[in-house]
């Protein structure tokens, strides 16, 4: 489906300014979308970190740890060496695998997430542009009915 290209001056002030709020609800969204993803990549790097840190741990035979139970609580534990973790997919789905493919999991994720938000990240590039003639295009004609109407004022 070709995307049909619209020119700015040739829509009346009524239709540039509901172009103008589309476009605004739009960006609102693509940024909401931005942030979502830059926490879901920041989970992503931190889960990648602690899979090393537990194939650390278990080189250094340094097994004992503290589990968090909550912000504010937490108890001692132990790493089983070989033991498995579990990774959780989402939509309540967890799978059990070794800490080095756990890794590669989430580096897998992390290179995905980083394609899409390119892609959103373009997309929100070219509704800027889209906002900013529209805008630009609206400013103008309301300059000019504002003078048209002080010219009419005046005779």
């Amino acid at each position: 489906m070709q995307q049909q290209v619209i020119d700015p001056a040739e829509l009346d002030i009524p239709q540039l300014e509901q172009f103008k709020g589309g476009l605004q609800a739009e960006l609102q969204s693509i940024q909401g979308a931005i942030e979502e993803m830059s926490k879901a990549n920041e989970s992503l790097m931190m889960a990648q970190l602690s899979c090393d840190q537990v194939k650390d741990t278990i080189l250094e035979k340094d097994l004992e740890i503290m589990v968090p139970m909550t912000d504010l609580l937490f108890v001692r534990g132990k790493i089983i060496p070989d033991a498995t973790v579990m990774v959780d997919l989402g939509a309540d789905c967890m799978i059990e695998m070794s800490p080095e493919k756990a890794t590669e999991h989430f580096a897998r994720r992390g290179e995905s997430l980083k394609t899409h938000l390119g892609n959103v990240g373009e997309t929100m590039s070219v509704k800027e542009i889209q906002f900013i003639r529209i805008s630009k295009e609206l400013e103008e004609r309301m300059a000019q009915l504002k003078l048209q109407n002080k010219m009419n004022f005046l005779e």
